[in-house]
């Protein structure tokens, strides 16, 4: 196999330091140029998205893709190091912003405004609004909704659908991608314990920290319904705080995290 590199594979490249991995880097490209089986990359390797593949070196991930021509061609595509951060964007951690933080911000704290509080206001809550009660509603429930139960809907499950894989798709995957503009779940005491992305227009999934699928949510009037993934029971609901974020209730109506 030929083994070319992208100017922006290189630039990345320049851009660190660590001569462990540079060595890895040159026996793993050694490993492609042996390479005499264009089958047994895509059974040895991950693929990422779009016929591209990607290969684990230590905190580093290897981006590249095949070009099938009068010879066979490897592409490194991108180069991407891991960071250890779990939440990177400041202006989404709500240690570092308090607008976003209820301990601080009593507009969006259900303890202070009744209005995003289920107890308090019935239209968000579903024992008694009907319309956001999966029990009372089937298009919400999962159980008759094929379309929107990953089981069922292999557009909306990462195991099928890579786009939506934080593991293949960097871009969606917080500790790689500084930019990443999903949500974050916190605890009441600001500890972020899992992330969000969106599958479609109807439905997020939610992460854990090591990019397993925990949670589904299903959209709602100012919210979601969350089910776990593998049960499909429901475990909790999630309404707007009337801001850019939203408040998680249990199936008692006790706040038990938010989502910025």
């Amino acid at each position: 196999m030929k083994v070319l590199a992208t100017e922006a594979f290189k630039t990345k490249l320049n851009g660190y330091s660590d001569l462990a991995f540079q060595q890895k880097l040159l026996s793993f490209i050694d490993e492609l140029s042996n390479i005499t089986d264009v089958n047994s990359i895509q059974s040895k390797y991950e693929i990422s998205l779009n016929n591209v593949f990607v290969h684990k070196v230590d905190d580093y991930r290897i981006f590249f893709s095949l070009i099938d021509g009068e010879t066979e061609t490897i592409i490194l595509i991108d180069l991407v190091k891991k960071d250890t951060a779990t939440v990177r964007a400041s202006f989404k951690n709500p240690k570092y912003n308090s607008s976003i933080n209820p301990k601080y911000n009593s507009t969006i704290n259900p303890k202070y405004n009744s209005t995003i509080n289920p107890k308090y206001n019935s239209t968000i809550n579903p024992k008694y609004n009907s319309t956001i009660n999966p029990k009372y509603n089937s298009t919400i429930n999962p159980k008759y909704n094929s379309t929107i139960n990953p089981k069922y809907n292999s557009t909306i499950n990462p195991k099928y659908n890579s786009t939506i894989n934080p593991k293949y798709n960097s871009r969606i995957n917080p500790k790689l991608n500084p930019s990443f503009d999903g949500f974050y779940i916190y605890d009441l005491n600001a500890n972020p314990i899992l992330y969000a992305i969106k599958a479609n227009d109807k439905v997020l999934i939610l992460y854990d920290f090591n990019n397993e699928a925990i949670y589904y949510a299903v959209a709602i009037d100012k919210g979601y319904v969350v089910f776990d993934f593998n049960s499909n029971q429901q475990i909790s609901y999630i309404i707007s705080n009337n801001s850019k974020g939203f408040n998680q209730f249990n199936l008692d109506g006790e706040w038990i995290g938010y989502i910025v």
